[in-house]
């Protein structure tokens, strides 16, 4: 059974990826400062362009391409029975945001699709590595599946406040990624990954991506709030802060400080045999962000993010000590516009 944990946990990692990778990106622009304009015999006093405030929203142009690079870094230690185990995790995700609609409400449909991912994984078993630029499957489970998701993605529709309506053609990626799995496998790990992945849980991990923009005018040293709740799958509460700090010929950077905290309203992860929930999640996250004025959406930013929590499990008797199982990690994502 532990052996068949450890299969679980590879696939249940790359799906969970696949939503994890999703993030925003901006297409940079620069916004001129007026002419000055002198009057003879008249004292006239310009107003500095980073003083003015800016309403920001999402507003992409229709049947325009991005191309954003993600990199994540995540260390976890683990205890089990005891046991401590230490992994590491490194992917490197290049991927393109084609807007192929925007409504008169100003709604925006956004297809993903996955260019190239580069992955390395350090465990107790050893470093596997899969690079999509050399055709490299050394893993037969998760390179497999990593392959499966290039060149195919999933559609969302976004609202200029950046908050997510609808996510579909997920199904589609989701059956390819599985058909890559051996039936035996796959018999017993699709119910398990289909716990974590579902219609709700997209929604929730694609819309914690997304900054959530205010109706307000922003200026330097503004700050607001958002929090949001995930109520299924890996459930948790996050509280973000964000403050502007700077802006410069249309560019805004915004500091941002988060943090996570166990939601005990949300049913527990069900897990085939047993269920697990995290008690007394723990997180706090710092990073900046900087932002295209224009259109609302991200140049580039890197953020840190630290956690920890109790998992309660239950009904699985194999995992089952007097002492609590726990996790903890940090998990760095930095962001890169790339040409197209």
């Amino acid at each position: 059974m532990i052996e068949r944990l450890k299969i679980w946990g590879v696939v249940c990692l790359a799906a969970m990826l696949s939503m994890a990778l999703l993030t925003s990106c901006g297409n940079q622009q620069q916004n001129t400062n007026n002419d000055e304009n002198n009057q003879q015999n008249t004292e006239q006093t310009e107003t500095d362009p980073a003083e003015e405030k800016v309403v920001l929203k999402l507003n992409l142009p229709d049947q325009q391409t991005y191309r954003m690079k993600m990199t994540t870094v995540e260390e976890t230690e683990q205890t089990t029975m005891g046991q401590l185990t230490k992994s590491k995790n490194s992917t490197e995700t290049v991927y393109q945001i084609e807007v192929t609609e925007v409504a008169d409400n100003g709604n925006m449909t956004l297809v993903y699709t996955y260019e190239s991912i580069k992955n390395t994984s350090e465990g107790p078993d050893g470093v596997v590595v899969y690079d999509s630029t050399v055709g490299n499957v050394e893993n037969e489970v998760q390179g497999k599946i990593f392959q499966a998701m290039l060149t195919r993605g999933f559609e969302i529709v976004m609202t200029p406040q950046g908050r997510v309506e609808s996510v579909s053609g997920f199904e589609e990626l989701f059956e390819a990624m599985m058909d890559t799995v051996d039936p035996e496998v796959r018999e017993f790990a699709e119910p398990l990954v289909k716990s974590i992945v579902s219609a709700d849980t997209i929604k929730d991990m694609i819309t914690t991506s997304y900054v959530f923009y205010p109706q307000e005018p922003l200026g330097i040293n503004d700050k607001w709030n958002e929090t949001f709740s995930i109520t299924t799958g890996l459930t948790a509460n996050i509280d973000s802060t964000y403050t502007v700090t700077e802006r410069d010929e249309g560019i805004m950077k915004l500091d941002v400080v988060t943090a996570l905290s166990s939601n005990p309203d949300a049913p527990p992860l069900e897990i085939g045999p047993f269920k697990m929930r995290f008690k007394n999640l723990d997180g706090k996250g710092t990073g900046s962000l900087t932002i295209d004025e224009a259109t609302g959406w991200y140049t580039g930013g890197e953020l840190t993010q630290n956690y920890t929590a109790e998992l309660e499990l239950e009904g699985l008797e194999v995992i089952t000590s007097d002492e609590p199982a726990t996790i903890k990690g940090t998990t760095v994502t930095s962001y890169e516009m790339l040409g197209s």
